[in-house]
């Protein structure tokens, strides 16, 4: 469907460990260009996530000759930011995966393994009326204050004393062709957050009474299931005791707030090691990483693929 993605290993479609990432970034609005300090490099994608790409590229470069004695295999998408349908999705559905999946797009920094992550319900929230002047709004149904209705009583709907909880946020907002008219139609794009399935279950009906109430609808959905990590897995026991090596004192355990393509590999029954380097400002004009980290990272990397690819 026009999206591209590469598969590489030195074996078989199912290596002992697959390295994967995405190299798709969310478009930058204000400031394009990479810049790299003493201490960090910033721009849009040095944190979510191309460090990776760069390090994958890196390991497979720098130990070229000891790739005949590894079942590696790496796997480089280009959705993730839109769904990772035709991507990561697509490429499982197909047979490529591995024993262990290695995708370091979570994780509080360096030191810290995500475990969990929410899920995604996106959507359009839609109103419908009927047009009318302005200056009259008497004469018709203007979508647009249905919809500033509709939008307050969902959102009124989330308990936001803790970032744990499940979230909403509108980040869209169309409707209307005139400034003296009311809309027959109006839309807001919702990205909705769960932290369970049963959470989805409540939004999911609440969502339902709004539009019931207000005549509305819902269209261009979005899912993505919640997801949480067997740390009993010997693999991520594994990878625990060497990351707490690397890391120097033992590491800490999160639950990611936005989805990844690791839930396509969740669901197919195959252990995901998520973490990543110290950074923030994913999707924004602050996107940054510390080098320093992404060293430690590095050096974390090549030790376990060495580790837990080698050939017996």
């Amino acid at each position: 469907n026009g999206y591209y993605s590469l598969t590489a290993s030195t074996k078989t479609n199912k290596p002992k460990l697959l390295l994967q990432a995405h190299i798709d970034v969310v478009r930058c609005l204000q400031k394009p260009e990479i810049y790299q300090s003493e201490d960090s490099i910033s721009g849009r994608g040095v944190y979510d996530m191309l460090f990776a790409v760069a390090c994958y590229l890196s390991f497979i470069e720098m130990n070229s000759g000891a790739l005949q004695d590894l079942d590696i295999g790496l796997m480089i998408t280009g959705d993730e930011e839109i769904g990772g349908f035709n991507g990561v999705k697509k490429l499982v559905e197909a047979g490529y995966s591995g024993e262990v999946v290695f995708l370091p797009d979570a994780g509080e920094g360096f030191g810290d393994l995500s475990v969990a992550a929410k899920g995604a319900y996106n959507f359009d929230l839609v109103a419908s009326g009927k047009a009318h002047h302005g200056s009259r709004p008497w004469e018709g149904d203007g979508a647009g204050n249905k919809l500033i209705h509709m939008t307050h009583e969902l959102m009124d709907s989330f308990d936001h004393s803790d970032t744990n909880n499940s979230t909403i946020t509108i980040t869209r907002f169309d409707g209307g062709g005139a400034i003296n008219r009311g809309p027959s139609s109006a839309c807001a794009h919702v990205d909705i957050r769960f932290k369970d399935m049963d959470s989805l279950a409540a939004i999911e009906a609440r969502v339902e009474d709004i539009c019931n109430k207000y005549g509305g609808s819902v269209k261009n959905m979005l899912r993505a299931d919640s997801m949480e990590i067997n740390t009993e897995e010997p693999a991520i026991k594994e990878f625990v005791e060497l990351y707490a090596k690397h890391n120097g004192k033992p590491i800490s355990f999160s639950k990611a707030h936005g989805g990844s393509d690791a839930r396509f590999f969740y669901s197919a029954g195959t252990p995901v090691i998520m973490i990543r380097p110290d950074g923030g400002g994913a999707h924004s004009d602050e996107e940054s990483l510390d080098l320093a980290s992404l060293a430690k990272f590095y050096a974390l990397l090549e030790e376990f693929i060495l580790k837990t690819a080698k050939i017996n």
